[in-house]
């Protein structure tokens, strides 16, 4: 059974879709049953891949990695997905940079997930 804000992953493809109406049994693409990600806090190369955020006023500026990730068509960030305390979900595609800003304030962010193409969902919370 499905849960609101899961992310499933398809091995074929790659796309990635995130619950936003629980209830579905299974979720298939490309002729298969989808995987549910689970978003690592710490392990292999977590300097990469753990969000990082940096309060910047009424904005906040959200970096993937102490050490900034890798941005090449073979490794790279597709996405960073923040939450706020009143539940509301922000999302930017990236591109060049491992970095987003985000019209959020700092203080009203309560998890922050990205995910790797090689690497999988990673997550921080505050």
């Amino acid at each position: 059974m499905t849960n609101y804000g899961d992310f499933y992953h398809c091995e074929i493809c790659g796309q990635v879709v995130t619950i936003a109406l629980a209830g579905s049994s299974s979720l298939t693409c490309c002729g298969q049953q989808m995987n549910l990600l689970e978003a690592k806090t710490s392990g292999a190369g977590e300097e990469k891949h753990i969000p990082v955020i940096v309060p910047d006023g009424q904005s906040t500026i959200i970096k993937v990695g102490e050490v900034p990730h890798v941005m090449t068509s073979e490794h790279y960030i597709s996405f960073i997905e923040v939450v706020t305390k009143d539940g509301k979900i922000g999302r930017a595609k990236l591109t060049d940079v491992p970095e987003a800003v985000f019209n959020i304030k700092a203080n009203e962010i309560t998890q922050v997930y990205e995910y790797c193409n090689l690497h999988g969902l990673w997550i921080t919370t505050q």
